[in-house]
């Protein structure tokens, strides 16, 4: 199988509490960026994309310590931009992007015209976007979750 030439996984920031205009992770939120974290910590992640608000700032942080990055926010109103900034990720790497339930999928659709994924419910939080981007243009797309794509890094030997 021919490897990408980046990846770029997108995901919806985790659990929030319910309170004011921009909250903060719960607890159990703070739990699941850790999860993805440990998950990623063995990456190539390149850089960390997401939003201004406190969620996804919160989330997004947990991914990033790992590889000491600093994060890069982008505006959730102009989402072409954001493309433009993943186009720039070198080639063997990943960028995590830290998003909402309506914004993501619009950003997997700028990078992937071919496939169309509804908005991501509300109470769903374990979902990863998975884009890979080839050298000859190709893109395909794979929705998953955290669990098979921990499994998918590190195959059971054997299993067949």
């Amino acid at each position: 199988m021919d490897m990408p030439h980046k990846t770029i996984l997108l995901i919806r920031h985790a659990e929030q509490k319910n309170q004011g205009k921009d909250p903060p992770l719960s607890q159990e939120g703070g739990k699941r960026a850790v999860r993805i974290s440990q998950i990623l910590k063995t990456q190539p992640v390149f850089a960390v994309y997401t939003s201004r608000y406190l969620r996804s700032k919160m989330t997004a942080k947990v991914i990033s310590i790992p590889h000491k990055l600093e994060l890069i926010e982008y505006g959730t109103d102009d989402l072409t931009k954001l493309v433009d900034m993943l186009g720039e990720v070198p080639d063997g790497q990943i960028a995590v992007v830290v998003g909402h339930s309506n914004t993501t999928p619009v950003v997997v659709k700028l990078l992937d015209d071919k496939t169309d994924y509804p908005q991501i419910s509300h109470d769903v939080f374990d979902q990863i976007y998975l884009v890979r981007i080839y050298e000859d243009g190709e893109v395909r797309t794979e929705l998953t979750n955290y669990d098979d794509y921990e499994r998918s890094l590190n195959p059971v030997q054997g299993e067949g």
